[in-house]
Formats: C-alpha cells, sequence, structure tokens
C-alpha cells in the first residue's frame, strides 16, 4: 500500500525512515493518536504485508505478524533456537 516513493526509495534515508517522516509523524501531531484504534486501522492498511513495532511512553503498537520465542518478540519467526 506505500507509495512507490516510499517502497522504492534509493536514497540515503531508508524505507523505515521515510515511513515515519511522511505517514507515522503526521499521525502523531493528533492528539491521544496512539490509542486511537482507527489509527492502527490506518496503520496496518499502509503497512501491508510488513512489520513494524512502535514504542511509546503509552506502550507498545505492533502491525504485522510478530514472533514469541523464549518471552521476547521477533519480527522474523526464529524456529527452534
Amino acid at each position: 500500500m506505500l507509495d512507490k516513493e516510499v517502497k522504492k526509495s534509493k536514497g540515503l534515508k531508508s524505507d523505515t525512515l521515510l515511513f515515519v517522516e511522511k505517514y507515522l509523524y503526521l499521525l502523531s501531531q493528533n492528539q491521544d493518536w496512539f490509542n486511537n484504534p482507527a489509527n492502527k486501522a490506518l496503520l496496518e492498511l499502509l503497512v501491508g504485508d510488513s512489520r513494524v513495532a512502535i514504542l511509546s511512553g503509552q506502550g507498545y503498537m505492533l502491525i504485522g505478524q510478530f514472533h514469541k520465542h523464549n518471552g521476547l518478540l521477533f519480527s522474523k519467526d526464529m524456529g527452534n533456537l
């Protein structure tokens, strides 16, 4: 769902940094954005099949599929480590 500018960036900025600058920063300007279910739904649409973990003083938000291994969360399946 991310536009081509963010998804296919070949510049000095990572796709994650471009995502934060272009989308997440704008969302975070809204009061109490972190606890708004509509914002999480919008982020899920923007992220698509990727994964994002957003850490805040209010807690954390996981977008996409994460895997738990020995009490830790990973963006990739850690299998039988």
